[in-house]
């Protein structure tokens, strides 16, 4: 691999990892799409496998035992679900040509991005009715969460609970670290990591996610939550477009 991906992708690992810590979701997002920028997207989205896994299991780490356990509790179906989709999804990913991948990765960060605006809001969904309809969200969101590593559709579907901003960090942590997991038994299983020097890089990738956790936790008390997300927001649109060009 030319040092100049390698220094791009450390690059945008590291900024992905300011806004999973700032935010408490959107790793996924910006460093798959990120990658798919500057290499294909089957391998964008297996490189990042690891990564993914390592900024949410340190997310996860300032939620305690008692807040997981309700996320457990009030989410074990919908966390189930989501799980077999991400599954279906990585199995299907060497089926579906590259540039319907990537154009879909594009739509569906712009289209998060939409519901986050006044023209497009985020509907509310009840406790009531989450119980019927979470779980087959989940299981469409997750097979998406597994072919191109995005769950800005799992996200949207959480903001429309309504729930509570540390409830939310520790399901998306679940989600995307917890799931984690089993993605990369899959990717092994399925010959996604193409040979060691493949997985070696995915691990290498690890160090600099971290650190952009690290400082965006930081950033998280210092500047108020609205310019947080609007500056995501900018990151995702900037990003979506490209994808789409």
């Amino acid at each position: 691999m030319l040092a100049a991906t390698a220094a791009l992708l450390v690059a945008i690992v590291a900024i992905a990892g300011v806004v999973v810590g700032a935010n408490g979701f959107g790793f996924a997002v910006v460093a798959t799409a990120g990658a798919a920028l500057i290499v294909a997207h089957a391998e964008a989205v297996t490189r990042m496998i690891i990564p993914l896994l390592a900024a949410n299991l340190r997310l996860a780490g300032t939620i305690d035992v008692a807040q997981l356990r309700v996320c457990r509790r009030r989410f074990g179906p919908f966390l189930a679900a989501a799980a077999v989709g991400t599954v279906a999804g990585m199995l299907a990913l060497a089926a579906v040509p590259t540039a319907l991948l990537r154009a879909g990765l594009g739509a569906l960060t712009l289209a998060y991005v939409g519901t986050q605006t006044r023209w497009m809001p985020t509907p509310t969904v009840s406790d009531a009715r989450h119980r019927i309809v979470g779980p087959p969200v989940a299981l469409a969101g997750g097979v998406l969460f597994g072919a191109s590593n995005v769950g800005v559709q799992l996200v949207a579907y959480l903001d429309a609970l309504r729930i509570d901003e540390r409830l939310r960090v520790g399901v998306f942590a679940l989600i995307f670290g917890g799931i984690g997991l089993v993605r990369i038994a899959v990717a092994g299983a399925s010959g996604l990591y193409a040979d060691i020097a493949q997985l070696a890089v995915s691990v290498g990738l690890v160090a600099p996610a971290l650190a952009g956790v690290w400082l965006g936790m930081r950033l998280r008390s210092r500047l108020p939550r609205r310019l947080r997300r609007r500056a995501t927001q900018l990151l995702l649109v900037a990003i979506g477009v490209r994808l789409l060009l």
